[in-house]
């Protein structure tokens, strides 16, 4: 029987003493940058002008990945390309208006799971990357030139659209994978109080990675309400946030074939309270110190059937100098996710993969985190030569609940910026199954990707 540990501090406490060298292990992700601060499109002088003289972006990410379990499922190899289409018209009257359509394509058999054939659950690994055509952002912008701060100083968006909050960690848009994750939602950006930044929305549906032929398609809510309050101090960025999630009675199928284990929704329906610190000192001319500390608690909430009560905390610090010429970034940290073998924290809505390993060792389709609760104690460096990003990140994966080891992660990465426009990149991830690992089913892996990416805005 599983056993919730009992440390000599409670988890609270151990988020206040956890000993760390990092930044957060989204820093070391490379991908498809996160958006930055909402900004309106220049004002235009007539509703023509707003329509025709817009800004158009296209976006091209061939890629190809292959997986290997040391089980008896095939080895995947995905051969896939998304191709994504945008254009944002300029402000007219406070109103403007943003479409893109996103594609993705296979390009060889799909000789692999890609959640929309559970034949294959069983014989073929998993790449969450079907095939899907979709309207990936749709919205209209409000935002007022002139007049008082409160309306001039705000924007709000009503529609589909991209969010990403912090450091995805609990709200993010998945973007490694080849379908984004957006949501159906009204969101406001505010900057009335100086130096502080309010960012809400109120959100209908999460169009999630897996497209509408998968039983994992879509989220929906009663009711969520993200709020995020951000202050800007000499001693970093402190950030307060809310995230109310009320799921919808829902189970999954998929075309009323039931998918292989039906799961109801409300189960994610949680109330998460947190409060974090990120910032960067210079120490000397030869080494800045780099910190980030978070606390979160979270409970059911609404009609969930569980008792959930478990606490998130990351502690991070790190360094940034330079060895001769040759710039290093060494980060470590300890991040913990509680669980007490029954119930677990869980971030239905973060991007997943930039946290605890690029295998995906921790990551389903219904939670993000096991019954037994996680603790990641990772370590990352990071250096550029001759323009070409190279990072090495190493991950100590223990349950919260019992005294159980989950296994060890080794992640590897080369990448290339070439001008504004292109990027290539190479990826590898490899995981090791401990002994004593109490989760069925999870085995020794190994990914690997190589893709390219183009981009015009």
């Amino acid at each position: 029987m599983s056993v919730h540990h009992t440390p000599p501090f409670s988890s609270r406490t151990r988020g206040l003493f956890a000993l760390a060298l990092c930044t957060t292990s989204t820093a070391y992700g490379v991908g498809v940058p996160a958006p930055p601060a909402p900004v309106s499109p220049p004002e235009a002088a007539g509703f023509t002008q707003a329509l025709v003289s817009g800004s158009p972006n296209v976006e091209l990410r061939p890629r190809y990945e292959y997986v290997h379990e040391d089980n008896s499922k095939n080895n995947a190899e995905a051969f896939t390309i998304r191709s994504r289409v945008g254009y944002t018209s300029q402000r007219w009257n406070a109103f403007w208006m943003r479409l893109e359509g996103e594609a993705v394509s296979h390009l060889n058999d799909s000789d692999y799971f890609d959640t929309t054939d559970f034949s294959k659950v069983g014989t073929d690994s998993l790449v969450p990357d079907p095939a899907a055509t979709e309207i990936n952002q749709a919205y209209i912008g409000i935002h007022a030139s002139n007049g008082p701060a409160l309306l001039n100083k705000t924007q709000v968006r009503v529609g589909r659209q991209r969010l990403v909050l912090d450091n995805d960690r609990w709200v993010g848009d998945v973007r490694w994978r080849q379908n984004m994750q957006t949501l159906d939602a009204v969101s406001l950006y505010s900057t009335v109080i100086p130096r502080t930044t309010l960012q809400y929305a109120f959100v209908e549906r999460a169009n999630r990675i897996f497209g509408n032929d998968s039983a994992f398609q879509q989220y929906k809510f009663d009711a969520a309400h993200l709020i995020n309050l951000a202050y800007q101090s000499p001693w970093g960025k402190w950030v307060g946030y809310a995230y109310l999630l009320d799921f919808k009675n829902l189970k999954r199928t998929n075309s009323g074939i039931p998918a292989p284990a039906q799961f109801n929704e409300q189960r994610l329906s949680t109330n998460t309270f947190g409060i974090r610190l990120t910032g960067a000192r210079a120490l000397s001319k030869a080494f800045t110190l780099l910190y980030e500390l978070e606390w979160a608690n979270q409970q059911d909430a609404y009609n969930n059937p569980l008792n959930i009560d478990e606490d998130y905390y990351l502690v991070q610090l790190g360094g940034k100098f330079k060895v001769g010429t040759l710039p290093l970034t060494l980060q470590a940290a300890r991040e913990h996710l509680g669980g007490n073998g029954t119930t677990s924290l869980q971030t239905p809505l973060a991007t997943v993969h930039a946290f605890n390993g690029w295998a995906d060792k921790f990551v389903g389709a219904n939670s993000t985190n096991p019954a037994q609760g996680l603790n990641d104690n990772m370590f990352v460096v990071a250096t550029k030569i001759a323009g070409i990003k190279l990072v090495a990140a190493y991950h100590k994966y223990e349950t919260d609940a019992g005294s159980n080891d989950y296994g060890d992660e080794w992640n590897f990465l080369a990448a290339k910026k070439y001008g504004k426009n292109w990027l290539t990149g190479i990826k590898f991830a490899t995981f090791e199954r401990a002994n004593d690992n109490p989760i069925a089913g999870m085995v020794d892996t190994n990914k690997a990707w190589v893709w390219g990416e183009f981009q015009f805005k």
